[in-house]
């Protein structure tokens, strides 16, 4: 398909070479040179010095660096780029007057896909997408509207198994989001209001079953703190304002610290933290 289309565009584009000769047009090769004299760059240009065509782009060790197309001086079709010590592609930008227009790709040295994202008319809209090493298996995907990250996020773990998912609004996390162990099992669900903590949140046993639920205000705890014995049963209750306890059961499986960058609390002998996006056993 390649091939062939490459085939086309130059049917069309000595054509259209062909008919500006018949019309009297002048066609001529521009050419730009690095300081050293060798060449960096070769395109047809008109008598008015507007491109026309196929353009090349050369590193300065000869090799090819890119391969673009232009109309009547304005960017079309696709643009290809490639490492400067092998052919090796190293990106793909459909262009539509002179701006990204369609899905852009980036790939590592060895051929594997890096990168995708979505771009209408110059700005990003639709998703961006982030590859591990292998180039298939996704390690993080985002979502834009008219240039800003709005909507849906996932990160995977290299076998494929989720680690977070929420929702981006304008950069800053909204509604719930959701955490995973590395078994891909939910560890803990936090609410967030353009990036502070708010509303319920629950942290859970390996089994599914909760052992701590409550709220948070303006990234604080607030209101009634539940924690669960193994069976799911509420074992006591806490009430907090502010940030702070104002009544609820004292021991070892008090919380110890629920600050707005981490919870912390004593359970079944172990201490456990949660620390930005990981709940970190002690």
């Amino acid at each position: 398909m390649f091939v062939g289309n490459t085939y086309m565009k130059t049917w069309i584009f000595l054509l259209a070479v062909i008919l500006m000769a018949c019309s009297g047009g002048e066609v001529s090769t521009c050419k730009e040179f690095f300081p050293d004299g060798t060449l960096s760059m070769e395109v047809l240009c008109d008598q008015n010095g507007t491109y026309q065509g196929e353009m090349r782009m050369y590193h300065e060790n000869g090799n090819l660096k890119a391969i673009r197309h232009f109309a009547d001086g304005k960017e079309q079709d696709t643009a290809r780029y490639f490492y400067q010590f092998s052919d090796q592609l190293m990106r793909l930008i459909p262009i539509t007057q002179d701006l990204p227009n369609g899905r852009l790709q980036w790939f590592r040295q060895d051929g594997s896909l890096q990168k995708e994202a979505d771009y209408l008319l110059g700005e990003l809209h639709g998703e961006e997408i982030f590859y591990y090493p292998d180039g298939k298996q996704i390690a993080e995907k985002y979502s834009y509207q008219n240039g800003q990250m709005y909507g849906p996020y996932v990160q995977y773990r290299e076998n494929g198994l989720p680690i977070k998912e929420g929702f981006y609004f304008n950069r800053l996390r909204f509604d719930q989001w959701k955490f995973y162990d590395d078994k891909g099992e939910i560890s803990h669900v936090m609410g967030y209001y353009y990036n502070k903590r708010e509303g319920p949140f629950a942290i859970y046993r390996p089994s599914g079953l909760p052992y701590i639920t409550g709220s948070f205000h303006e990234n604080l705890l607030s209101g009634k703190i539940n924690f669960y014995d193994r069976e799911g049963s509420i074992i006591f209750q806490e009430e907090w304002v502010d940030g702070k306890k104002v009544q609820g059961n004292t021991g070892s499986k008090t919380p110890q610290s629920f600050g707005p960058e981490d919870v912390s609390f004593k359970m079944e002998g172990k201490t456990f933290r949660l620390e930005k996006d990981q709940v970190l056993v002690q």
